[in-house]
């Protein structure tokens, strides 16, 4: 596969307290894994919830941990590719070696009014796709409170992000929308099996 065929844009720095990469997905494929995020979503309902999560992270971010979406569907072979390539110009623009970790993903849907509340990832680093999510914004911040000094970032479909996961909270505004849901999919790069208690995890040798 090649990786140029995947991206509108693509991966780059910025910094904003601390490195973020950003990259640009194709919208044909970026509407396609929205289409599939809901088409599979009966087949998550089933599966039981973290406790407590329900109320702050919606219906399949509080599964997060009883599937991975790189093992559920192959229309998420490409986005394991991209997420590989973005990670890597991340990690060179740290100056990491690179190292054996292992991945894992899960997909967030939200109708109107509904969004994801303030946490953070027991996670080396930390990322997002917005298959369908413009009108929308998250932020990035070190406290457990909202803070004048987040990095709010607005949602572009297609949009894919990747930085530190460890002490980085992360939320989102209210979807706006009626006539149809938010669709995102998150993703965690750890460095040990077991790390944040996922037992489905993939290698992710970068």
């Amino acid at each position: 596969m090649n990786e140029s065929d995947l991206f509108e844009e693509f991966p780059r720095i910025e910094y904003h307290r601390r490195p973020f990469a950003f990259a640009r997905l194709r919208d044909d494929y970026a509407r396609e894994l929205a289409h599939v995020a809901e088409r599979i979503a009966p087949d998550l309902d089933g599966l039981p919830p973290q406790e407590g999560m329900l109320g702050w992270a919606g219906p399949y971010g509080a599964r997060f941990s009883r599937y991975n979406l790189f093992l559920l569907d192959p229309a998420f072979d490409r986005l394991l590719v991209a997420v590989r390539a973005t990670y890597r110009v991340l990690r060179e623009a740290m100056r990491m070696e690179p190292r054996p970790q292992l991945i894992y993903a899960w997909q967030n849907i939200h109708r109107e009014g509904e969004r994801i509340g303030r946490h953070l990832h027991h996670a080396a680093f930390i990322g997002t796709l917005a298959a369908r999510a413009e009108g929308s914004e998250t932020r990035f911040g070190l406290s457990r409170e909202r803070s004048d000094d987040d990095f709010v970032v607005p949602n572009r479909d297609g949009q894919l992000i990747l930085t530190l996961g460890q002490l980085h909270y992360h939320e989102t505004t209210p979807w706006p929308r009626r006539d149809a849901a938010r669709v995102t999919f998150a993703f965690d790069i750890v460095r040990r099996k077991g790390e944040d208690h996922h037992p489905l995890q993939l290698p992710f040798d970068a």
